[in-house]
């Protein structure tokens, strides 16, 4: 499991990863990452809401916990991963187009080490199982809701260059 800021949200995602079926965690991911998008930063949201609209399931556990849109952003981005690296998927699973670390890169004349810091900022990634290995994939949809909210950002690291032309 990688490492969430709040043990509820840590915990939601360990009984998800072991109990619920694939096609549950499936749903579940396209439900965080919907729930990504509505959060505010400095809003505020009860745990037992969020795990409502992840797992249509209400629990009894926390029922005054709350977390700050920054702290559940970050945990919905854990748990997405999380369940992706359980479910293995391949790319033939999901109905949209996935694009690598390196599509990214190329897509927006960006390095990768820009693209995770990217990820650090708001850029859903899942895993995807490519043979006998595990690699970060970014669904078309994702990539493409993370650069409309961070238009300047991405046009930024687009302009950054530590290399001239003739050098690259």
């Amino acid at each position: 499991m990688t490492r969430y800021k709040n043990p509820a949200m840590k915990q939601l995602a360990a009984q998800q990863v072991r109990y619920a079926p694939q096609p549950v965690r499936l749903e579940q991911m396209q439900r965080a990452e919907e729930l990504i998008d509505e959060l505010q930063p400095n809003g505020s949201y009860l745990y037992e809401d969020l795990c409502q609209k992840l797992t249509n399931y209400r629990p009894n556990r926390y029922p005054n916990l709350t977390l700050n849109g920054d702290e559940a952003a970050h945990d919905l981005h854990r748990f997405v991963e999380d369940l992706s690296d359980s479910a293995n998927l391949t790319f033939d699973m999901v109905s949209e187009p996935v694009l690598s670390l390196e599509d990214v890169s190329q897509r927006y004349h960006v390095s990768a080490k820009t693209v995770t810091r990217w990820r650090q900022r708001g850029l859903v990634a899942r895993r995807f199982r490519v043979g006998s290995r595990k690699q970060i994939g970014f669904l078309e949809s994702s990539v493409r809701r993370f650069v409309l909210r961070h238009r300047d950002a991405v046009a930024r690291g687009s302009r950054f260059s530590q290399l001239t032309d003739d050098e690259k």
